[in-house]
């Protein structure tokens, strides 16, 4: 039971939002992380849990999305790729945001207009560990449909902030080149839409993606301040919106702390302005310290604050 003030979103006077990602069962750190802003939504963006074996471990989320906000903010949750592994996972969706037994939905919230995404596994379904169960393909198009459907209906061109939440960054493929016609096929569709932001997770790191600045589609080479090695052999697909992927734990951008480090995650507020059309990030740690980030594929250095302009601006 319990009484609480709920204080939904109001977009009058802007939107002010946080989000944190891959927390893996490190809730103290974390919520300390979301504790140093005042925001009015909150974004889980996947592997809150490690493996979803029982009622507790897919309550989790909740537990998580309370003492950040104590019932008091609107909460968007994607899974993540660890929240499909378990023999609790079937239910998860009972305790979180899902429509019906499905990971992506619509989110329609004062001024905001969101899209959960879901990828669902992190390697393509021929991979061994599947033994031929996995069928995310037929899921991805599904999606792909939602996304016809919405572009065709012009629905999210009534909001003023456009958001797109998926656990697996849609715009990065990676050395693994897992889900690469997925990715792509999103990211057409995506950007047809004057997405405003995307928040992802899953790569451990603190990786910032800004439209234009690198070529898609080509073997990707370091920024030096964020990594000595010279090459990735991954890519970026052609997108046109910019991406956040909060998934790292630390101090910096750039230390090397394992997952079993629970001490400092590192979350990411927006707080988005209409007036000037602009929307200013801050990377945070459990510490409070603001981080400092580059871009880790192109020659920009961002700082601790920084800023990206509004897709729409009508």
């Amino acid at each position: 039971g319990g009484t609480y003030s709920f204080k939904p979103v109001n977009t009058s006077d802007g939107i002010e939002y946080y989000s944190i990602s891959d927390i893996h069962m490190a809730k103290k750190s974390s919520v300390l992380a979301a504790s140093h802003y005042d925001y009015e939504l909150l974004i889980l963006a996947g592997d809150i849990i490690s493996m979803v074996d029982s009622f507790a471990d897919a309550n989790y989320v909740n537990e998580v999305a309370y003492e950040m906000t104590k019932g008091s903010r609107a909460v968007i949750y994607a899974r993540g790729n660890h929240e499909v592994k378990g023999k609790y996972a079937e239910e998860l969706h009972k305790f979180v945001g899902a429509l019906g037994e499905k990971f992506y939905y619509n989110v329609y919230l004062d001024g905001v207009y969101g899209i959960v995404l879901d990828i669902g596994e992190d390697h393509d379904d021929d991979w061994w560990e599947y033994y031929d169960t996995a069928d995310y393909l037929k899921y991805h198009q599904e999606q792909f449909d939602l996304l016809e459907a919405e572009i065709a209906s012009k629905n999210y061109q009534n909001y003023n902030y456009r958001l797109v939440v998926c656990h697996i960054p849609p715009v990065y493929v990676n050395n693994r080149k897992d889900h690469e016609e997925t990715k792509a096929k999103f990211t057409v569709l995506l950007n047809k839409m004057d997405i405003d932001m995307c928040i992802s997770g899953h790569q451990h790191q603190l990786l910032i993606f800004e439209p234009g600045v690198v070529k898609p589609n080509e073997v990707l080479y370091y920024n030096k301040d964020f990594s000595s090695k010279e090459k990735y052999k991954g890519y970026l697909t052609d997108f046109n919106f910019p991406c956040m992927t909060i998934s790292k734990r630390g101090k910096t951008q750039t230390d090397s702390t394992t997952l079993t480090n629970m001490n400092e995650q590192i979350g990411v507020y927006i707080n988005v302005d209409f007036t000037k059309s602009m929307q200013n990030i801050a990377f945070n740690t459990s510490s409070g310290d603001l981080v400092s980030v580059v871009n880790p594929y192109a020659p920009i250095n961002y700082g601790k604050n920084f800023s990206f302009q509004l897709n729409n601006n009508e």
